[in-house]
């Protein structure tokens, strides 16, 4: 039950051109910044080479970056194993990135010294040691039998302590400290839960378990009044309550502040006197005449005499709000984010809230389309794929953007950057996300090439194989949801891109006949969501107007 509540990760980092001594006679010095692997998929290389007179010399492999947006990555699976030899291109691990899974080829002949990073480790760092290698096999041994510790920062040593800091440095007044060296049992700190979206602060209205009591998992231990309703407040472990650090009736308790002490067999109350301090905030209970209430929190000390002694046992804290489930809120399941949607998640937002987005609507008369479609699939080869609808509109995209180059461009900051390629980014939906593969040069494709091209990428994406040049960049998005029904949206541009065409669904429309009377045509509306730093409103104008003449009249596109 024991775990830790605070502490700070200690690392050892070699420094390139910097001797650092570790403890050993040996002292360790960089020899040059080369690399036993690489990442086959569009990867660059990640390795530093070490060299010691006393010890034999090795190449720690670091996670690389696989992907501009890929911030950390998972080790799916090992190829070689300690001791393995490793011949130029070999593969060595899977790695899942946001995007996809790659392997790490090897780019020299090594072999296999030391693993770092277990296979089915989550959220590497990028330029974190998951391994090394060596040049020769007899040093296997040696480097193996290794501190991971002088290979860099490998695992997180985290030593618990905890630090109080004033409310008002302006106004403070002497206070005693916690007693960091006291011997407390190991035991969890119980938190004040969030009940409600709103919920700021909370009051424990009543404790039904007293100091000393036994409690059972799913025992009900305090009743606690949100801004909403007064809530149950149960545990989910078997053990005691130790102490209560908050009386009932106390109001402003914030969220996260310490409640309750649990352990899991008897102990006496005294143990736990003046633990934290009796420090429990509750907020906005400062007046002119009193001393500001200290408020416990977690700091980082840069100082090795700053850590508490290691004799002191681990604490646990449990996030209250994770374990209970009020009853209003009824049942529900939190569904693990995948790194996927994480890095959708977070592009959306960027994008939202820093491009100043606006949207241009145009209703296209598709008959002529239509009618051309389907001669060309009627006159297709036996086994030929059928040329879609979404393949005209990406052919009328290509077009447009060569005519109006001025949007295929980007913001860059003191400069718009206008791209000399049309790279068309087409959405795709898997199972693990909404993912944006490229057509490169799509202007220069022909509507069948482009119709192959798309099939391809998109069963790539589906079966997770997309290589990092096929969704890394891309100029223009192409965002198709007609197949789904839906007659028109407004789509989130891609950055850094400038501009993304949503595209709806046709439909039937009465409209007048030049002949007279009126006759039935097909429409689709599509809708151009416009970067207003890149793209005016006049220059998108002209953009749609010459997607709606290509796609009306698709024989001058092609």
């Amino acid at each position: 039950m024991a775990s830790v509540i605070s502490g700070r990760m200690q690392t050892a980092r070699f420094l390139g051109g910097v001797r650092r001594s570790f403890g050993y006679r040996e002292v360790l010095d960089r020899w040059g910044s080369t690399s036993c692997c690489n990442a086959s998929r569009g990867g660059r290389q990640h390795g530093r080479r070490w060299l010691s007179s006393a010890k034999p010399s090795f190449t720690v492999i670091e996670m690389p970056k696989l992907s501009p947006t890929m911030e950390t990555g998972n080790i799916v699976s090992w190829m070689k194993k300690g001791g393995e030899h490793i011949a130029e291109g070999d593969a060595i691990a899977e790695i899942e990135t946001d995007k996809a899974t790659l392997t790490m080829d090897a780019q020299d002949e090594c072999y296999m010294a030391k693993i770092l990073v277990a296979e089915g480790t989550t959220d590497i760092e990028i330029g974190r040691p998951i391994a090394v290698s060596v040049e020769e096999a007899k040093d296997v041994e040696a480097v193996a039998a290794m501190e991971d510790s002088l290979f860099g920062r490998v695992t997180e040593e985290v030593t618990p302590v905890v630090t109080v800091t004033e409310a008002n440095s302006e106004q403070s007044t002497p206070r005693s400290e916690p007693s960091h060296s006291a011997s407390y049992p190991d035991h969890t700190v119980l938190e004040m839960p969030k009940l409600s979206p709103t919920m700021e602060t909370g009051v424990i209205s009543e404790w039904t378990k007293a100091e000393g009591d036994e409690i059972k998992s799913g025992d009900v231990i305090a009743s606690v009044e949100t801004d909403k309703a007064t809530i149950d407040f149960e545990v989910h472990e078997d053990g005691y309550l130790a102490k209560i650090l908050v009386e009932a009736g106390k109001p402003d308790i914030a969220i996260g502040q310490p409640v309750a002490i649990m352990t899991e067999t008897p102990v006496e109350t005294a143990v736990f006197e003046g633990y934290l301090n009796g420090a429990v905030h509750a907020v906005g209970q400062e007046t002119e005449q009193e001393a500001p209430s200290t408020i416990p929190a977690i700091e980082e000390h840069s100082s090795s005499a700053a850590v508490a002694p290691a004799t002191k046992p681990e604490v646990e804290t449990v996030p209250a709000a994770s374990s209970i489930t009020p009853a209003w809120e009824g049942s529900y399941e939190d569904i693990e984010l995948t790194k996927y949607r994480k890095i959708t998640g977070a592009r959306l937002v960027e994008s939202k809230q820093s491009i100043p987005h606006y949207y241009l609507s145009v209703a296209c008369c598709v008959d002529k389309m239509s009618d051309l479609r389907a001669r060309i699939n009627d006159n297709r080869k036996d086994g030929e794929p059928k040329v879609s609808v979404n393949d005209f509109v990406l052919k009328a995209c290509a077009v447009a953007l060569r005519k109006v180059p001025e949007v295929n461009s980007q913001w860059a900051g003191e400069s718009i950057r206008q791209m000399h390629s049309v790279d068309l980014s087409v959405a795709v939906q898997t199972e693990r996300g909404l993912i944006t593969p490229i057509v490169p040069d799509a202007d220069r494709k022909t509507l069948k090439e482009m119709s192959a091209k798309v099939r391809e990428l998109a069963q790539k994406a589906k079966e997770n194989t997309l290589l990092p040049a096929e969704f890394m960049g891309g100029t223009f998005t192409v965002s198709n949801l007609g197949m789904f029904g839906i007659d028109e949206f407004s789509a989130v541009i891609n950055p850094p891109q400038s501009a993304i065409l949503a595209v709806g669904t046709g439909h039937q429309k009465v409209v007048p006949n030049p002949e007279g009377g009126f006759t039935n045509s097909q429409f689709m509306t599509v809708t151009l969501s416009c970067d207003h730093r890149v793209i005016d409103g006049a220059l998108g104008s002209r953009w749609l107007a010459c997607f709606q003449e290509n796609i009306e009249d698709p024989m001058n596109m092609l």
